[in-house]
């Protein structure tokens, strides 16, 4: 799946949130291959790729029945690839949006964690 994702042969979109989980996995060696994984995809069209696909991998991670820890561990590690002002303030407005929609407080948290890992420009505060 990686070769075929990195290559371009196929378009991603709920197989990312699959893949988070595999930093998870009790195999080390998944685990390594999930984060050789993230840190090439995170290259993909300057990080957009990621960028838009993050809202989408929050939700499906957060419906899934994943314990909290293991949770934040994914989204801390796939988060600390946002470094671009313009995509956090952009992803702060839609993590914003799922915090309104949503009537789950386990959403609810998992939505205010991720928010907590964005580094906040002026604009976004």
């Amino acid at each position: 799946l990686t070769h075929l994702v990195l290559n371009d042969m196929i378009k991603v979109r709920g197989q990312v949130s699959e893949m988070a989980l595999c930093l998870e996995d009790p195999d080390e060696r998944i685990q390594d291959m999930a984060r050789l994984f993230f840190s090439e995809f995170r290259l993909k069209q300057q990080g957009m790729l990621l960028y838009n696909l993050l809202p989408d991998m929050v939700g499906r991670l957060s419906a899934c029945a994943l314990e909290e820890a293991k949770f934040r561990r994914i989204l801390r590690f796939v988060f600390g690839f946002m470094d671009k002002v313009k995509q956090t303030d952009a992803l702060v407005d839609k993590l914003c949006q799922r915090f309104k929609s949503s009537d789950d407080p386990r959403q609810w948290r998992d939505i205010a964690f991720c928010l907590a890992q964005l580094a906040y420009s002026d604009k976004g505060v």
